[in-house]
C-alpha cells in the first residue's frame, strides 16, 4: 500500500507530532510520503519509517498557483493508494486536487475545534467534503462539532482520538534536579495557549506552596511578554523557559505536573505523555480535553480561569516527586500500536469498497 500524508509543515506541533507518531508506527512494507506544503521542521527528524520520503513544497502562499500546480503534479506521479491530509489547508488542498489527479481514497483530519474559522472557510468546507471519503476528528466534541457548523453528514464523519507511545512514554521515570514541587508547561508560546495562565496560576500557588516552580518547554513569539509577566507577578526566579526540548522524557521526569492552559484545546498530545509518564494533568474545559480527563484520572479540569482556587488547593496538597501508576496504566487506552491497526483497517476497508463499487454496478445493469 502507498500512503501519502499532507500537512503545512512538521514544526512542533500537536497535528504534527501526531502524524510522526503514525507513521513510525506504519507496517515496514508501506511505502510512505509525507507531502510538506510550506516548510518542514524539527519533527521530521522524529521519523524512523524505513520507506518514508519527504517532500518539501515551500509554497509562498495560499495562491501560490504554481505552488499548487506542483503539488497537483506530485499527486499525480506519486500514484498513492491513499491520501491522509491533517488539518485546514491541507484538507481543502486535497479535496481540489481530487478534482485533478486520482485518489483511489481520501482522508481528511481535523486537529483542533477551527474556532478561528470565518463563515467562508466553513462554508468551503462544508460544500467540498462529499470530496472526501472519510473526514477524522480527534474528539467527540469535535465532531459534533463539525457536523452542526459545516454540516458534515455523520456517516462521513468519525472520532480517532490522538496516541502515542505508550511503551517509550511510560518509562518515565522521577528524575529531579531540585527539590520543591515542580510543574511543567508543554506548548508553543503564543497567545492562543494562554501561558500567562500558567504563570498566574503559580503566583497564586507560592503563596500556600512556596516550593513551586514552572518549567516551560517552548518557544515562540509570545516569549518576551511571558517573561515580562513573570517579573510582574514577582515569580520571575521561579520560572524557566526551557526553550524547544528535543527530549520531552527527560522534561516530563522533571516534573511532577503538567499543566496545559489553551482554551482551544481538541485531543493535546502533551496531555496523553503526561499521563503515560504518571504525571498529575490539568487541562482546560475545551475540546475532548474533559472526555481523557475521567475516572480514574488523577488530575483536575481548569472550569473557570476566573476562579483558580480548585486548581491551587490541588496543586498545594500534590506531592514533591509525584508519580501516578493510575494515570499510566489508564494512559494505554491511546496507544499508537492499537491506533495504527484500526487506521490501516480503515484504509483497507475504504480501498476495498472503491475496488467493489464498479462490480457492484455492473451487477445492478445486468
Amino acid at each position: 500500500m502507498k500512503i501519502v500524508y499532507v500537512i503545512s509543515t512538521l514544526r512542533p506541533g500537536g497535528a504534527e507530532r501526531m502524524l510522526v507518531n503514525l507513521v513510525n508506527a506504519l507496517p515496514s512494507t508501506m511505502e510512505v510520503h509525507i507531502i510538506v506544503l510550506k516548510t518542514a521542521g524539527p519533527m521530521i527528524e522524529h521519523l524512523r519509517h524505513p520507506h518514508v520520503r519527504v517532500h518539501i513544497l515551500r509554497l509562498k502562499s495560499h495562491v501560490d498557483v504554481i505552488g499548487w500546480a506542483r503539488f497537483v503534479r506530485l499527486l499525480r506521479r506519486l500514484r498513492p493508494d491513499v491520501v491522509h491530509s491533517h488539518m485546514t489547508m491541507s484538507n481543502l488542498a486535497t479535496r481540489a486536487a481530487r478534482l485533478l489527479s486520482p485518489m483511489p481514497v481520501l482522508l481528511n483530519q481535523e486537529h483542533g475545534l477551527g474556532v478561528w474559522k470565518g463563515h467562508m472557510v466553513c462554508l468551503g468546507d462544508g460544500a467540498t467534503q462529499f470530496l472526501a471519503d472519510r473526514v477524522i476528528t480527534v474528539s467527540e466534541a469535535s465532531r459534533q462539532l463539525r457536523m452542526s457548523r459545516e454540516r458534515i453528514g455523520a456517516g462521513r464523519v468519525l472520532t480517532m482520538y490522538n496516541a502515542i507511545d505508550w511503551d517509550h512514554w511510560s518509562k518515565v521515570v522521577p528524575n529531579r534536579r531540585q527539590e520543591g514541587l515542580s510543574i511543567g508547561v508543554a506548548a508553543s508560546l503564543t497567545r492562543i495557549k494562554r501561558i500567562d495562565l500558567a504563570i498566574r496560576i503559580l503566583a497564586i500557588l507560592r503563596a500556600v506552596r512556596p516550593d513551586a516552580r514552572l518549567l516551560i518547554a517552548g518557544d515562540g513569539p509570545e516569549r518576551d511578554r511571558l517573561r515580562a509577566a513573570s517579573r510582574e507577578l514577582g515569580v520571575h526566579a521561579h520560572v524557566e523557559f526551557l526553550g524547544f526540548v528535543r527530549d520531552m522524557a527527560q522534561f516530563y521526569s522533571q516534573v511532577d505536573a503538567v499543566l496545559l492552559t489553551s482554551l482551544r484545546e481538541d485531543c493535546p498530545i502533551a496531555l496523553l505523555e503526561a499521563l503515560a509518564a504518571g504525571r498529575f494533568v490539568i487541562g482546560p474545559a475545551t475540546g475532548g480535553t474533559p472526555e481523557i480527563l475521567q475516572p480514574p484520572v488523577e488530575g483536575i479540569i481548569i472550569k473557570d480561569a476566573a476562579d483558580l482556587s480548585a486548581v491551587v488547593r490541588k496543586l498545594q496538597d500534590l506531592p514533591a516527586g509525584f508519580d501516578s501508576p493510575v494515570n499510566r496504566d489508564y494512559a494505554r487506552r491511546f496507544d499508537i500500536t492499537a491506533y495504527t491497526r484500526n487506521m490501516v483497517v480503515l484504509y483497507e476497508t475504504l480501498l476495498n469498497s472503491r475496488a467493489m463499487a464498479p462490480l457492484e454496478r455492473e451487477a445492478t445493469a445486468g
